[in-house]
């Protein structure tokens, strides 16, 4: 005998397709992941492009630190100071204590080392850069250096080399 299978109320049927919830978990995970990489997307865009502004601010800088403290120059010459439209900057001079520690070991030097700091600001852009380079001068023109420029070193940073200078 054949038996006739009925579709009713109670019978089971195989359910083709995604139910609501599904769709809505779904949706729910793939907005998350799209938040956080355009999160990741954008963060990056301003990560770069705040170093190239950090590049371009350094780049100015060391230009004007080329020709206001060339490689060779004469301390008398030396301008403490400048502005124009765009920027402004100064020069510290902080002495370096080393002919004593250098005597301990049995080194004589003949020549006293400076720290220079170029402090550059660029008013556009309201942004600070210092450069700092250790410079010579021979001990026969330094005396002469530090009388003429004592208003301008910064002698904290280096009280042994103060002591040492003043007697």
């Amino acid at each position: 005998m054949n038996r006739v299978r009925l579709h009713g109320a109670g019978a089971h049927q195989n359910q083709r397709g995604f139910s609501l919830i599904e769709v809505l978990v779904a949706l729910v995970i793939v907005s998350i992941s799209l938040g956080i990489l355009f999160q990741v997307v954008s963060g990056s865009l301003r990560l770069g492009f705040r170093a190239r502004q950090h590049q371009e601010l350094w780049a100015d800088a060391m230009d004007v630190f080329a020709k206001v403290l060339p490689a060779e120059f004469d301390w008398k010459d030396l301008e403490w100071e400048g502005r124009d439209d765009d920027s402004s900057w100064t020069i510290e001079i902080h002495p370096v204590a080393l002919r004593a520690s250098l005597q301990e070991v049995g080194i004589s030097s003949a020549q006293e080392l400076f720290k220079v700091v170029f402090v550059y600001r660029d008013l556009v852009r309201d942004k600070t850069v210092r450069i700092a380079s250790y410079r010579t001068v021979k001990a026969d023109s330094l005396r002469a250096v530090l009388e003429e420029n004592r208003d301008r070193l910064f002698w904290e940073e280096h009280e042994v080399f103060s002591e040492r200078v003043r007697k």
